[in-house]
């Protein structure tokens, strides 16, 4: 009758000290975190955004190009961005809230809120 190996030193394999266990799931969490890391950026509302009817805008932190080609601050955070319509564009003195759905996909509200 063969006896199949009961452990790595019959099967002819050196087993792995338990130093070098703890330096590979060290080194695989290390990797992991760092592909979260990379995911989360895009999960920002910074970037160029358009509307179906044409209009567009872009986000850089606290800076905005409105639609109507203004650049200006509003209030930033990772996920939404406010502003007041400024002077000289369409609906000037509204405020216009807008809020990220995901990555493609930004809601936004004009007036009071």
């Amino acid at each position: 009758m063969i006896k199949a190996p009961e452990n790595a030193e019959e099967q002819g394999r050196t087993k792995m000290p338990d130093g070098c266990k703890l330096a590979w799931r060290g080194l695989i969490g290390i990797a992991a975190l760092a592909a979260s890391i990379g995911a989360a950026r895009a999960d920002v509302i910074d970037g160029n955004w358009c509307n179906a009817d044409g209009r567009r805008l872009t986000i850089r932190g606290p800076q905005i190009v409105t639609p109507g080609g203004t650049t200006m601050h509003g209030d930033y955070t990772r996920h939404s961005f406010v502003y007041v319509v400024p002077t000289g564009e369409p609906d000037s003195g509204e405020t216009v809230s807008m809020i990220l759905l995901s990555e493609y996909l930004m809601h936004a509200r004009r007036g009071q809120h």
